[in-house]
């Protein structure tokens, strides 16, 4: 292995990078001093930024190491982590084999193992388990932290059409506190869809006018029936915030923290509307 060319694999994504400072620059540096040391020529650095682990096809570096590997333009792939490579058992597995058929090895700089001994692809399936369930616990984590916040009345959901999203307390890259300001054109907008649908206009209609008008979504698309349905039954309007109890298998509302942009009459006038239409028959 003294004279194998070494291709270098570096992935991180934002949360890990906030929350453990798995930086691009300091796994690219700690792999170069490696191959320094071992006398080993890099062949090539395979960066993949700001992407989760969780699939393979969406990350573009990962899918030129696997090409490169079928060329042999390499016989060593060094990573940091294993789990820089997958997070889920069987597609790390699944890479690792599309290696071995290429004579391609694999090693971590800080795990002891090698994919060429019995008990070194022993170690890594038991690696590969290790890195999927640190994947499970931070999704769960995530979620209940999320929960926690939905009943304490925080808005955690993405961008929404009349309020302005801002980050109140940091926690990482994915984790966030934050709050609603009403955006006052944005809200006079989507008072307009409410009175609309409350005077009789139906999805199309409505859509069709707001276009014609030359409004645009929150990412500045054209309304679609869709996007004018979950306006009107999106209970943040009213000032609420709707989450799902996992246990209990139903979903919860709770008093949001933030101002609501439509009056409560108004509201209860559109869902007796809906409730009657979602009834009829349709042609």
């Amino acid at each position: 292995m003294t004279t194998c060319k070494v291709a270098l694999y570096i992935r991180v994504s934002t949360y890990e990078q906030a929350e453990f400072g798995y930086s691009l620059e300091a796994q690219t540096e700690a792999l170069r001093e490696y191959c320094r040391a071992n006398g080993w020529p890099i062949y090539q650095v395979y960066a993949d930024e700001g992407i989760s682990g969780k699939r393979a096809d969406n990350r573009p570096a990962l899918q030129r190491l696997l090409a490169d590997a079928e060329q042999d333009s390499f016989q060593l792939v060094l990573v940091w982590k294993v789990n820089r490579l997958a997070r889920d058992a069987l597609s790390l597995l699944e890479i690792v084999e599309q290696f071995r058929r290429h004579g391609v090895s694999l090693r971590s700089l800080t795990e002891p193992f090698e994919t060429q001994t019995p008990i070194g692809q022993f170690t890594l399936q038991v690696m590969s388990a290790v890195g999927e369930m640190e994947l499970k616990t931070i999704s769960e984590n995530m979620r209940m932290g999320r929960q926690r916040r939905n009943r304490l009345g925080k808005y955690c959901g993405s961008r929404i059409l009349g309020y302005e999203v801002q980050a109140t307390e940091y926690h990482s890259a994915r984790r966030q506190t934050t709050s609603l300001s009403i955006i006052p054109m944005e809200a006079a907008l989507v008072q307009h869809i409410f009175t609309l649908y409350a005077e009789g206009l139906g999805f199309k209609a409505i859509m069709n006018r707001l276009n014609h008008s030359g409004f645009v979504t929150k990412e500045g698309n054209a309304f679609g029936i869709n996007t004018v349905r979950q306006i009107l039954k999106n209970v943040v309007y009213i000032g609420q915030i709707r989450f799902c109890d996992p246990e209990k298998q139903f979903e919860e509302f709770a008093q949001g923290e933030h101002k609501p942009i439509i009056p409560l009459p108004l509201w209860e006038e559109v869902h007796r509307r809906l409730r009657e239409n979602s009834g009829r028959p349709k042609k």
